[in-house]
């Protein structure tokens, strides 16, 4: 993954490399959803697909970001020869803290608000 310097210094190359790295998260997704109905149904509640806008200074969102990253690190990755329970599978973890595109703000209507 590209260091938040590298990608100042070289915004066009970041932005491609990026965008590639996005559509790899898009595609594990669309698998995913092709395959959903052949998952055993004990993993029924083993998965999300889970979004929370959230209101956030840069500090705040420093916040969570490190704590999901913890998080991850305390599960077994899925270098070759790690050794996992019976029964564990492969899984993804997809963790995005993005500021919003002001596209993607919500109209407001000054008759309700």
């Amino acid at each position: 993954m590209l260091n938040r310097a590298e990608i100042r210094e070289a915004p066009i190359e970041a932005e491609g490399f990026l965008r590639a790295v996005a559509a790899e998260y898009f595609h594990r997704v669309d698998n995913f959803l092709a395959e959903l109905m052949t998952l055993p149904q004990e993993w029924d509640e083993g998965w999300t697909m889970s979004d929370w806008t959230l209101r956030l200074t840069v500090e705040e969102a420093e916040e969570p970001r490190t704590e999901l990253i913890e998080l991850a690190q305390r599960y077994r990755d899925d270098k070759p020869g790690t050794e996992a329970p019976e029964g564990a599978e492969r899984v993804v973890l997809h963790v995005q803290v993005l500021p919003m595109s002001r596209s993607d703000e919500p109209v407001t209507d000054p008759e309700t608000d």
